[in-house]
């Protein structure tokens, strides 16, 4: 690979790892939600808890108990995973749509021969 090759793909990687943490960090909260939900629902299953709230109740029970904060708690190994998982998704994509590429314009030459013929 060439430097601006090097310095292209960089920038790919870059603008790819951002956004995934942009659009996670923008997403968390619902997450956060969910599985407050969720964890509310195995308790009630376990004990005579009371009946799970629905996701806009317990968004503003979060809120008024712990605050903004609360709806972003654990979000930075979040953040950090997709560094890494999207990292890795956009190398393998690009290294596998360039090899096809590469490969489907080693075939046209030869089916076009075999077609001449």
């Amino acid at each position: 690979m060439e430097g601006t090759t090097y310095q292209a793909f960089a920038v790919k990687l870059g603008l790819t790892c951002s956004a995934a943490s942009a659009a996670e960090a923008a997403t968390y909260p619902i997450d956060a939600i969910k599985t407050r939900l969720q964890l509310q629902r195995q308790a009630a299953d376990k004990a005579s808890a009371p009946p799970p709230r629905g996701a806009l109740a317990t968004a503003l029970h979060v809120l008024r108990t712990e605050g903004a904060a609360g709806l972003y708690a654990g979000v930075s190994p979040a953040v950090v995973r997709h560094w890494f998982y999207s990292g890795t998704r956009i190398t393998m994509y690009e290294q596998l749509r360039v090899a096809w590429s590469h490969s489907l314009e080693r075939r046209q030459p030869q089916q076009q021969q075999q077609q001449q013929q």
